[in-house]
């Protein structure tokens, strides 16, 4: 006897399934009270996942888009930003940049700008938020053991909730001419006429906090997109200025992968409506249809 005593194997400690994830807030003399609400929210959101094991780090880039802002004034974009990362220790985990554009890029082309500002690799995951988007406490979580759990998922669509807990039916079936046109600008009463087909539109079938799997379009207000995905696709069509960008870049990652809505991932958003913005937003919401459907095909 040698008086040693052996000791079993160190057991290796857990990995963490996801390294980082990179956020992207595309701002354009966005609603103050609202970033606060999505930036605060955010950041619990991170915290949980990080503490659930979920998740190791994160990235903010902000990108803002309004060439005419005064980047440095008091109660910016910035200061908020700050103000939501001051809790010691939080800065060692979640990084963060304010990005300025000389002139306002549109939607998709900011989004692809924040990722191109990623020194390095962007990470497991991209997480395209609208600036009047809430997070709940668990969305990020839910969203990260989805894709670590189903490797052929490449987006995962949240249920969504609009402030007064209506609800929001964010996974879209395929556009219509006449299906876009009496949601934007129909009366009610047309619209009852047309009931079925908005409907169906909405994806109706199915409750709109249920799971739902190989989704083929999704509005992007909050879009949670495999990096490697993101990457292979160039993200978004930069051709698409304002409204269809998200819909045409979940018909693409569809095409490459799967798009499942999880219902343990929830938010609130607050926006919507683009007919009740003014004529420069319908112009918008009109141009980026045509360029929509010449891409991807007429549907009357």
């Amino acid at each position: 006897m040698t008086g040693y005593v052996i000791l079993p194997p160190m057991q290796p400690a857990p990995q963490i399934p996801v390294d980082i994830i990179t956020v992207s807030i595309v701002v354009f003399r966005s609603d103050k009270d609202w970033f606060r609400q999505t930036v605060d929210a955010l950041v619990v959101s991170i915290k949980q996942a990080i503490d659930h094991r979920q998740l190791r780090s994160a990235r903010l880039v902000v990108i803002d888009n309004d060439p005419q802002a005064d980047a440095g004034r008091s109660g910016g974009y910035s200061d908020i930003v700050g103000q939501a990362l001051a809790e010691p220790g939080l800065a060692d985990i979640v990084t963060h940049q304010i990005v300025k554009s000389a002139k306002n890029l549109g939607y998709g082309a900011a989004n692809n700008l924040a990722l191109r500002h990623i020194a390095g690799d962007i990470g497991e995951c991209v997480l395209v938020l609208n600036p009047d988007v809430a997070l709940a406490p668990e969305a990020i979580s839910e969203a990260l053991l989805h894709l670590v759990r189903h490797p052929a998922c490449g987006m995962v669509t949240p249920v969504a909730a609009f402030p007064d807990g209506a609800p929001q039916y964010l996974v879209k079936a395929a556009p219509s001419v006449l299906t876009l046109a009496l949601r934007g600008f129909a009366p009610a009463w047309l619209k009852s006429l047309f009931a079925s087909r908005l409907e169906a539109y909405d994806r109706m079938e199915t409750a709109f906090d249920a799971p739902l799997d190989h989704c083929e379009i999704v509005s992007g207000c909050a879009m949670f997109i495999r990096g490697s995905v993101w990457k292979t696709l160039g993200g978004f069509d930069e051709r698409f200025f304002l409204y269809f960008e998200d819909f045409d870049l979940s018909k693409r990652v569809a095409a490459l992968t799967g798009i499942d809505r999880v219902a343990t991932c929830k938010i609130i958003h607050a926006g919507g409506n683009a007919a009740g913005k003014g004529g420069e937003h319908v112009w918008l919401f009109v141009r980026s249809a045509v360029r929509f459907f010449n891409k991807h095909g007429w549907r009357w």
